[in-house]
């Protein structure tokens, strides 16, 4: 049984490879219909399509109509959620957990850290 393990444990990332192999052209597709959406003039950059849903996206290429306030509004909030910082620990039933060490009282020049592996 280990024998047939070894042998076929590498199978189980095939599924994922093929997925992940194909976003590329996906991605390349659709940055394609977003320089005929710059050309004709719909939206100012074709990386502005990552900003719009595939439903909001097929509209606007059957459309070449596009609310650009919705564009600017979705990079604002990008911007702002890139400055966040998660948690550190999320429990599975999302309680946030957050903790300091204690570093009052330490020697002078004593190194601060946590051990991990005595000697």
């Amino acid at each position: 049984m280990i024998d047939l393990v070894r042998n076929f444990i590498g199978y189980r990332e095939y599924p994922k490879y093929g997925m992940v192999n194909r976003y590329f052209v996906y991605k390349q597709a659709l940055l394609k219909e977003a320089a005929k959406l710059v050309q004709a003039n719909v939206i100012p950059e074709k990386e502005d399509i990552y900003y719009l849903t595939f439903e909001e996206l097929r509209e606007v290429v059957r459309t070449n109509k596009l609310d650009r306030q919705l564009i600017s509004e979705r990079k604002d909030e990008y911007k702002l959620y890139e400055k966040l910082t998660p948690p550190r620990v999320i429990t599975s039933d999302g309680e946030i957990i957050a903790g300091e060490y204690k570093r009052e009282n330490l020697p002078a020049g004593a190194i601060v850290g946590l051990p991990v592996l005595p000697g």
